[in-house]
């Protein structure tokens, strides 16, 4: 019987009641939409030219980008999400909705 499907970003397998859509239509277990979240997080100051960052999502990960300077900041917890999401994907596929403008 269908009564669930993966989390897009963890990978892992949850019963429909526990995924939540984003508006991209992609589902997400409650412990990745969480992190997904902009909601009550510090914002960083660029490394490069020390500006405050606005917390964008792209896909399946939260980064700081920089608006003057265009850089991004991926953090430990993202990096690892594309690394598993590679590892699951090896052909390496990665969505649209990903590429940064």
């Amino acid at each position: 019987m269908f009564d669930g499907e993966n989390c897009y970003r963890c990978g892992k397998w949850h019963k429909f009641e526990e995924l939540t859509g984003d508006e991209q239509g992609w589902s997400f277990c409650r412990r990745c939409a969480a992190k997904l979240s902009t909601e009550g997080k510090p914002r960083r100051r660029c490394p490069t030219d020390g500006r405050e960052m606005v917390k964008r999502k792209y896909s399946f990960v939260l980064v700081d980008k920089c608006e003057t300077c265009g850089g991004i900041w991926l953090d430990a917890g993202e990096q690892q999400a594309l690394r598993d999401f590679a590892r699951r994907n090896p052909r390496g596929y990665v969505p649209l909705p990903f590429i940064l403008p």
